[in-house]
């Protein structure tokens, strides 16, 4: 959380790319990512 708040950004984006890397598994950390729904 105090890397993201250095660079400004979410800890969500953090995380994904962590998770995207292959540096944490998918199912740890999601707890930082914030979740959006779309009414249509």
């Amino acid at each position: 959380m105090r890397f993201a708040k250095n660079l400004s950004i979410s800890p969500g984006i953090v995380v994904g790319q962590l998770q995207h890397r292959g540096l944490v598994r998918q199912d740890k950390l999601n707890f930082l990512k914030k979740r959006y729904s779309w009414a249509e």
